[in-house]
């Protein structure tokens, strides 16, 4: 019975360390103010969708690592790849380059 119980709780605290390391979810990480390395433009992502650059609105989405924003009075979003990686968002420019910017908050 001992050996029963020790297995059980063996496999409850395996199951929470694997759920605790699991992959971490762009959409949450993405939220807050992000300034670029260099130039000192300004992003901020709000968690409904919505956000700024530089004062000027978006909303925004993302989906299998694309990150689409629709500045408001635009019509046709832009879709760039990105990536957060040690409190830096990188989104990677459609001529090969990649935009840094750094964790603001």
């Amino acid at each position: 019975m001992k050996k029963l119980v020790a297995l059980i709780l063996a496999a409850v605290l395996g199951c929470l360390v694997l759920t605790s390391c699991g992959a971490k979810d762009p959409a949450k990480e993405i939220i807050g103010t992000w300034e670029h390395e260099t130039n000192g433009a300004v992003y901020v992502f709000n968690e409904d969708g919505t956000g700024k650059y530089n004062g000027v609105e978006f909303t925004y989405t993302i989906k299998d690592n694309k990150l689409s924003v629709l500045q408001k009075g635009n019509k046709n979003p832009f879709k760039n790849d990105f990536l957060i990686d040690g409190g830096k968002l990188i989104i990677k420019g459609e001529s090969g380059t990649d935009v840094v910017y750094i964790k603001a908050d």
